[in-house]
């Protein structure tokens, strides 16, 4: 889960952990295909999340106020290390 101040909170281990984003690469203008990554970090961990827009609404669509995803998420904790894939949404 990430918020508009550009934190996000991922259980890790059991807990959960608050990561602040450091890092963000993504189109100036969003399309179907395009890809781009986010790097959170946290003490000791590092998460990096790497997108791939897979539907979006056509421009001006009355009522469709979302974006879906590709997704796949790594995360580093000290030397061990998970990946995770996944699929999602981003909107109202």
């Amino acid at each position: 889960m990430s918020d508009p101040e550009d934190n996000a909170r991922m259980n890790i281990d059991g807990s959960d952990v608050r990561l602040n984003l450091v890092k963000r690469v993504a189109p100036a203008n969003e399309k179907v295909g395009r890809h781009s990554t986010e790097i959170y970090q946290a003490p000791g961990i590092k998460v990096t999340a790497r997108y791939v827009t897979t539907a979006m609404c056509e421009p001006n669509e009355p009522g469709c106020e979302s974006t879906s995803y590709d997704a796949t998420f790594t995360v580093v904790k000290g030397n061990r290390q998970q990946t995770v894939k996944l699929e999602g949404a981003c909107g109202c």
